[in-house]
């Protein structure tokens, strides 16, 4: 069973175990657990910097924590409040597989005692301790009143707004990598889409090939079946041949003689009430009516193939645009990869790609959204000086106060440079 701890108010949520819903790799409980929870981590990654949250991701056990300056408290709430309704639902679902204990969001005005490291005071179905939670009678911090301590405590850094290093001129920014890529991919679609011809002649010609290439295989494989059942109706051929005197690698002659031999229809005649002509028609007919709706279906087979292949690479297109390194014939190769965007499954290019590559993308985003928190930091601090003086602020630390001479730093401020390092801020003396 999984067993799910959540606290929408401190921004907590702790999963272990495993459902047992089904064997590994087809357990779709355990699959929709770990969506939820990777779709959180994600959520956060891309809005946090690293020293604002945690998210210890491992095989059986999960623990994710926020910690949001107070500008993004609400947001990081409402994210927190969507995943654990998501494990709600599956909880009432999944009751056997799945247990949940949460801690719901308080209303401003109410009171609750703090769970002990996730030893939540309240149930999934609202037991003792969530009762408890509601009557308010056990002393505690408000959700409120914690956001705002949060919020003071990072206002009360003396050192925020000083400009350490050598300061360099402040010139307009020049164009960034998702701007460009928009700008190339306006271009793009302004001029003539290429017809799937084109694409599988010219840029994705290796795909295709690969692509037929399995196709190939796969048939081969269906061939050298056929090949083992052919060898078992030799014997059935000669006793065939010998009987009607005709050569037993005959195939069309044998089947001729056996349509004609009135024998073999007998009996359904008389028990369906008809002549044997009648009937030898009638099952002619149907064995021509077999063979036409077989090439049919062959046909129907290749076109949907042609289709799908299609699909997939204007899938392919669209997901390079946010994963340029995308190579669909490289992804074909994948094993994973072919089967979730086979035919019979249809995941698109793109979600079979962050399948396949979910890693690697989890150490990427957490840079990025490093890196993006640190330009909004450095941003802030070369900006500090236009800013008005916060309240209770007044007589610290002067806002457009520079610190280029190392000789003049104080302990605190190698340990807010340190700090400031450590976010992607790059300071130079």
């Amino acid at each position: 069973m999984i067993r799910i701890h959540a606290d929408v108010e401190r921004m907590q949520l702790r999963v272990r175990g495993h459902a047992g819903y089904a064997p590994e790799g087809q357990d779709i409980v355990c699959a929709a657990v770990s969506a939820l929870v990777y779709t959180l981590a994600q959520n956060l990654a891309l809005t946090l910097c690293d020293e604002d949250y945690t998210a210890q991701l491992e095989d059986g056990d999960a623990y994710i924590e926020a910690r949001p300056p107070a500008e993004l408290a609400d947001g990081c709430q409402r994210i927190f409040m969507v995943i654990v309704n998501g494990l709600n639902l599956l909880a009432n679902q999944y009751g056997q597989y799945v247990w949940l204990e949460a801690v719901a969001l308080l209303p401003a005005a109410s009171a609750t005692s703090p769970p002990e490291s996730f030893g939540f005071q309240g149930g999934a179905a609202g037991g003792d301790g969530g009762a408890a939670a509601g009557a308010g009678d056990a002393a505690g911090v408000t959700a409120p009143d914690a956001g705002v301590n949060r919020a003071k405590k990072r206002r009360e850094n003396p050192l925020a707004t000083v400009k350490y290093g050598k300061q360099p001129e402040v010139s307009a920014p020049s164009p960034d990598a998702t701007g460009a890529a928009e700008a190339a991919n306006t271009t793009g679609d302004a001029g003539k889409k290429p017809t799937f011809q084109e694409l599988i002649e010219g840029e994705y010609k290796a795909e295709f090939g690969e692509y037929v290439q399995n196709v190939i295989r796969q048939r081969f494989k269906a061939n050298a079946e056929n090949e083992e059942k052919l060898g078992k109706m030799t014997p059935i051929m000669e006793m065939l041949g010998q009987k009607y005197d005709i050569d037993p690698n005959d195939i069309d002659g044998i089947a001729k003689v056996v349509g004609d031999d009135d024998s073999l229809y007998e009996a359904e005649a008389m028990e369906r009430g008809m002549s044997i002509d009648s009937l030898k028609a009638i099952k002619q007919m149907e064995r021509e009516n077999a063979q036409l709706k077989q090439r049919e279906q062959q046909s129907i087979a290749d076109q949907r193939l042609r289709a799908h292949f299609n699909a997939l690479a204007q899938q392919a297109d669209e997901a390079k645009k946010l994963y340029p390194n995308l190579d669909l014939g490289v992804e074909m190769q994948n094993p994973t990869f072919a089967r979730l965007t086979s035919p019979n499954v249809g995941v698109d290019v793109r979600t079979a790609y962050e399948v396949v590559h979910r890693d690697e993308m989890r150490g990427a985003e957490m840079q990025f959204a490093a890196q993006k928190s640190a330009e909004r930091m450095a941003n802030a601090i070369r900006s500090g000086s236009m800013r008005p003086v916060e309240n209770g602020l007044q007589g610290q630390q002067s806002a457009g106060v520079v610190k280029a001479d190392p000789k003049s730093l104080t302990k605190a401020d190698r340990e807010e440079i340190k700090r400031r390092v450590r976010l992607g801020e790059k300071i130079v003396f």
